[in-house]
């Protein structure tokens, strides 16, 4: 929670100062996440890092390691449940099913953090959004998502940061 907390803040620095943010939205290309830009602009000391899911790789692929995504936001009514490798660009944040939280235009900045015990997931959800989540279903409200668990019993967190 922490971590999120420094990102939200470097984020609305960085908004501050430039006005904008640009697109990073963590495919496998060697483009970088947002984070990167934080730690340039001065925003964070260092790439972002949780004590749950999976941190940098041996490849450093976004796909699969701990990052910030900045993405185009989808316009929908309801958030479809996330997967491990879509998400983070559409929350419901104000739980109303009936309105969109975004408009085409504006850019969505989340957490990706891959590889998470479903246990650490809910227990970052319960903090994040005050929730008690049970089962194994994805969690789709709030500023704080989540995939349905994998196989392996792990899931992908997306944390709603900032929109511009």
């Amino acid at each position: 929670v922490e971590s999120i907390a420094t990102l939200k803040t470097a984020t609305m620095d960085y908004l501050t100062a430039n006005s904008s943010l640009p697109e990073r939205p963590g495919t496998t290309s060697p483009s970088k996440g947002f984070d990167a830009d934080l730690v340039a602009g001065g925003h964070v000391e260092k790439l972002f890092t949780t004590a749950i899911g999976s941190q940098l790789s041996p490849t450093n692929t976004l796909a699969i390691r701990t990052h910030v995504k900045v993405q185009k936001a989808k316009v929908s009514t309801s958030v479809a449940a996330p997967t491990a490798t879509t998400g983070g660009d559409n929350f419901n944040l104000d739980r109303d099913t009936k309105t969109s939280d975004f408009t085409t235009v504006q850019m969505v900045a989340s957490a990706f953090i891959p590889g998470v015990a479903l246990a650490d997931a809910v227990a970052l959800n319960k903090q994040i959004d005050g929730e008690a989540n049970t089962g194994t279903a994805a969690d789709v409200t709030g500023r704080c998502l989540y995939s349905k668990v994998d196989p392996d019993g792990k899931v992908t967190v997306y944390v709603y940061l900032a929109n511009y």
